[in-house]
Parts: C-alpha cells; sequence; structure tokens
C-alpha cells in the first residue's frame, strides 16, 4: 500500500490531516509551521508514495 511509504512522524501527522481534508495552511497554523513547510512536506509525501 502506498500509505506504508510515508515515513517520519511529521509526514505521517500531515498525510493524515490531508486525509480528512485539512487545508495546508490550517495544518501549518495546527504544527506552528509556515504554509510553505507543509508544502515542502506534502511534496516530500508525494515522492515517498512515488517510490
Amino acid at each position: 500500500m502506498l500509505l506504508d511509504n510515508v515515513t517520519g512522524d511529521r509526514e505521517v501527522q500531515v498525510l493524515n490531516w490531508m486525509l480528512d481534508g485539512k487545508s495546508q495552511r490550517w495544518i501549518g497554523q495546527h504544527m506552528a509551521l509556515s504554509a510553505t513547510s507543509i508544502k515542502r512536506i506534502k511534496d516530500s509525501i508525494v515522492k515517498q508514495m512515488m517510490a
């Protein structure tokens, strides 16, 4: 399963919130990170799922 390729606590947390329909802005506010940081984490998740 592709989700099993995602490693790292932050990546898993961001992925779960994205699957729950939360926006990057909402996730960033709740993780005390910028929306740009969340985008980088999201991009990392996509790369891990493609590997």
